[in-house]
């Protein structure tokens, strides 16, 4: 990810998605910055993605992202997600009143203990437009959520033109 400036990133490769994890599961919530995807990004060299943001609690939320990722009709190729020790995974494993718009995760797969979906494994009053998910998604508990966009959606979170065609 390239910082634009203090309030933008712009992400173009899977190397971009690995730094923002590093950055929100150290604490760096992203809270009003803007990520911006400028072209698909295929993830097939990466055999397993660390999810962005780490779930704690439903009131904890010090490592959750909270940005706004823009996609701009681009989408993210082959996801492979497998962390079976985890309550929270997707592209993002947790997100607080964030934004996602106009993203798809066509293909893969995610696997976790809880809360798995394609974009989101938990997302918390956040908003997601003109998404979709063709990943499958697994979780191995079967306690708490499995779902195409988000495996837990809590509190005001909204949908606007999504789908999911991916195996839940």
């Amino acid at each position: 990810a390239s910082n634009t400036s203090s309030t933008s990133f712009i992400v173009t490769n899977a190397a971009g998605f690995a730094h923002m994890a590093t950055l929100v599961n150290g604490g760096t919530t992203l809270s009003g910055v803007s990520i911006y995807m400028l072209n698909d990004i295929n993830m097939t060299d990466v055999a397993n993605h660390t999810p962005i943001g780490v779930f704690i609690s439903d009131d904890d939320h010090s490592t959750s992202f909270q940005g706004k990722l823009y996609g701009n009709g681009y989408k993210v190729l082959y996801l492979r997600v497998e962390q079976t020790e985890l309550n929270g995974a997707g592209l993002f494993g947790a997100a607080y009143k964030a934004t996602f718009s106009d993203i798809g995760i066509f293909g893969g797969s995610v696997k976790s203990a809880n809360r798995a979906g394609g974009i989101a494994g938990y997302a918390d009053k956040c908003t997601f437009i003109n998404c979709y998910n063709t990943a499958h998604v697994t979780t191995l508990t079967g306690k708490d959520g499995a779902g195409g966009l988000a495996g837990v959606s809590r509190k005001t979170t909204t949908f606007t033109n999504c789908f999911n065609l991916g195996t839940i």
